[in-house]
């Protein structure tokens, strides 16, 4: 494996796998297995493209189930990033200014599983998430 990658997901991506998926809450299987086994690997998430039905400003969080843990609600989820959204309808790119890298937890996996937490009236459509993993020295 190589000491970094991008990998693009979407909500859209393995439904049929996976015909729940929603942009909130969505399962992917990826082209080959993640192998994380040797080394420290960060995870952090440059980019987003979120189709949004309606929203009032408001705070979004993004989960996953293969890096750091961390309590929301009733249950453990691994937090990738947090960010605002902007009161606006159809496509929003969500630029991450900060640089924050979480650690895979997670040594080998082929599905991954997303979530995006955000108030009840907020309305997505579709979440695209870009992901950069880097090994870490």
């Amino acid at each position: 494996m190589r000491d970094s990658f991008f990998l693009h997901v979407s909500s859209s991506d393995s439904l049929e796998l996976f015909p729940d998926n929603t942009a909130i809450d969505f399962r992917v299987q990826l082209p080959r297995p993640l192998n994380f086994e040797t080394e420290r690997w960060v995870c952090k998430v440059p980019r987003a493209f979120i189709k949004v039905i309606f929203s009032d400003v408001a705070p979004i969080s993004i989960h996953s189930d293969f890096c750091e843990q961390s309590y929301i609600g009733d249950s453990y989820k691994g937090v990738l990033t947090e960010f605002l959204l902007r009161k606006k309808t159809g496509w929003q790119q969500i630029d991450f200014i900060s640089d924050i890298a979480v650690d895979v937890q997670r040594k080998d996996s082929r599905f991954l599983h997303f979530k995006v937490h955000c108030p009840l009236l907020t309305r997505l459509e579709v979440t695209k998430l870009v992901l950069y993993f880097e090994r870490l020295y």
